[in-house]
């Protein structure tokens, strides 16, 4: 099964993600640049395979994640608040990594 045929995440003003690096069977990740202008992101699932999805955010070095929002078959898509232009933190850095996990 393919991350990037299963879910996709459109940041306004910026190309839709949809090619994700595999970390195992049910996890994926990327890296968004610039993340301090980014007060929205739409996380959307194909509905196939049955699987609901989670999305997750991480600052360097990449160690915890915190959670955006999930999605399922039911909601297939989302439009979450990242509130990251008000977040110290991510004014400081110039990437996060978004962690997907896929859940049954």
């Amino acid at each position: 099964m393919s991350a990037q045929t299963l879910f996709g995440i459109i940041i306004p003003g910026r190309p839709l993600i949809t090619e994700f690096q595999p970390v195992d069977a049910t996890k994926a990740i990327t890296v968004v640049e610039h993340p301090s202008i980014i007060n929205e992101i739409a996380f959307f699932l194909l509905p196939t395979y049955g699987y609901g999805a989670i999305l997750y955010y991480s600052l360097p070095p990449f160690q915890n994640w915190i959670l955006i929002g999930s999605i399922d078959l039911q909601k297939p898509s989302g439009i979450f608040r990242t509130n990251w232009s008000t977040n110290e933190d991510i004014k400081s850095t110039v990437v996060v990594q978004l962690g997907v996990s896929l859940e049954p």
